[in-house]
C-alpha cells in the first residue's frame, strides 16, 4: 500500500481501517515504507523529468519488494500512473532516471502492477 501524504497526517487511521477490511477478503495489506509524496501535480508543472524520477523510485521501491502498489488517492493514482506509463514507453527516459536511481541501489524495472483502491 502506498501511502503517500494522505494518510500521514490527519487520515493516518484509514491505513488501519484499511488492513481491516483487507482482512475479511483474506488480503495482508502491507505498508510500502520509504516512499515519498507523489508530488501532485505541482511537481509535474515546473520539472516533468524530477516528476518521474520521484515516482519511478516509489515503483523501484515496490519491484524490490516483488509486489505491485495500491493506491488509494486519485492525485497519487494518476501522477504515479503517468509516470509508469511514460517509463515503459521511453527507453531513453527509464535509462536516464535509472541513472539516478542507481545512487539508491535501485532500479526502475516496470514489473509492479499500480493499482487504484477501487480497481482493485
Amino acid at each position: 500500500f502506498y501511502q503517500g501524504c494522505c494518510f500521514q497526517g490527519q487520515d493516518a487511521h484509514m491505513f488501519e481501517t484499511m488492513k481491516e477490511v483487507f482482512k475479511m477478503i483474506d488480503i495482508e495489506l502491507e505498508l510500502l515504507e520509504e516512499t515519498t509524496c507523489c508530488g501532485g501535480n505541482t511537481i509535474d508543472e515546473e520539472n516533468r523529468k524530477l516528476s518521474y524520477a520521484i515516482n519511478a523510485r516509489n515503483i523501484a521501491l515496490a519491484e524490490a519488494r516483488g509486489v505491485d502498489m495500491l493506491i488509494s488517492c486519485n492525485t497519487c493514482y494518476m501522477v504515479i500512473a503517468k509516470a509508469k506509463r511514460a517509463l515503459d514507453t521511453n527507453k531513453k527516459l527509464r535509462e536516464e532516471i535509472n541513472d539516478l536511481l542507481k545512487e539508491e541501489g535501485l532500479e526502475y524495472k516496470g514489473t509492479s502492477k499500480i493499482w487504484h483502491l477501487l480497481d482493485f
